[in-house]
């Protein structure tokens, strides 16, 4: 095998950076259908002294996006900023023919939120003594993505009943 130099960096160099978005480009080109969007967007809220109190990403290519960087500063929690930030961006994301829109969230991040506004679980990892718990979750922006999604899992088998047991006066028969 061949020797190489494998650089780590806090941020990517410019002409590294350039080259894998070319490729990129070029992968996405070659890998989706015609016409699925692209999409990049920030989206900010601003208090009356023009403070920013929220953000919310979006990014994605060929009809995948994924939400990110939700942040709602404390003063302003609890007043349904988060969730209209959320549905702005599953507009703009529609918008750009973005079929599926994804988000991983920590377990101090609320996936609950996301359950509320129609995000289904996709998979999970436990929290461990080493690692924080993250959750993975997609919501269906089109129809045909919703017509594509796995049913809900059935509920739990409830355990079996207890048989129950013969009263003094039950009769009882004997095998031969």
């Amino acid at each position: 095998m061949q020797p190489i130099d494998i650089e780590a960096t806090v941020k990517p160099a410019e002409d590294t950076l350039a080259a894998a978005r070319s490729a990129g480009k070029r992968q996405r080109r070659g890998a989706g259908k015609p016409g699925l969007g692209t999409i990049q967007r920030w989206f900010a809220v601003r208090d009356a002294a023009g403070q920013p109190i929220a953000t919310l990403s979006v990014k994605g290519a060929l009809g995948v996006a994924e939400l990110g960087n939700l942040w709602v500063a404390e003063p302003a929690r609890g007043k349904g900023i988060a969730r209209r930030l959320v549905e702005a961006a599953e507009a703009e994301a529609r918008g750009a023919r973005m079929a599926r829109l994804l988000v991983r969230a920590y377990e101090f991040e609320s996936p609950d939120f996301f359950r509320h506004l129609g995000y289904r679980p996709l998979a999970a990892l436990r929290p461990a003594e080493d690692a924080a718990g993250i959750c993975w979750l997609a919501k269906p922006l089109s129809d045909s993505a919703a017509a594509q999604e796995a049913p809900p899992e059935p509920p739990a088998k409830a355990a079996p009943a207890k048989a129950k047991t013969p009263g003094k006066f039950a009769r009882t028969r004997r095998r031969r």
